[in-house]
């Protein structure tokens, strides 16, 4: 189980999760498109994880058509990611996001 977290905990935390990541990507999408105008950011795949731990990973695979712009939207939406994650219940992780 996950260090200063019950199973109970865990589990609430887990069963929110879906819903908190979905939040979390529309909001740094919207602000993608109000920085880039029309970009769109397709989320190609999402996998959750179940860590030993006992708290599920979301591991996400971003597709982007920026017409030229791709790498600066690449790394403002990963900015934003990571600067968003926390009021989302998430952290950056390990190796960011």
């Amino acid at each position: 189980m996950a260090a200063g977290f019950s199973a109970f905990e865990a589990a609430c935390w887990n069963a929110t999760a879906p819903e908190r990541w979905g939040k979390l990507r529309d909001a740094v999408y919207s602000r993608t498109r109000r920085h880039f105008g029309k970009v769109k950011v397709v989320i190609l795949g999402v996998v959750w994880q179940l860590q030993s731990r006992g708290l599920l990973h979301v591991h996400v695979v971003v597709g982007f058509e920026a017409g030229g712009l791709d790498e600066d939207v690449i790394a403002f939406y990963r900015r934003e990611m990571c600067r968003s994650v926390g009021e989302y219940g998430f952290s950056e992780g390990r190796y960011g996001f």
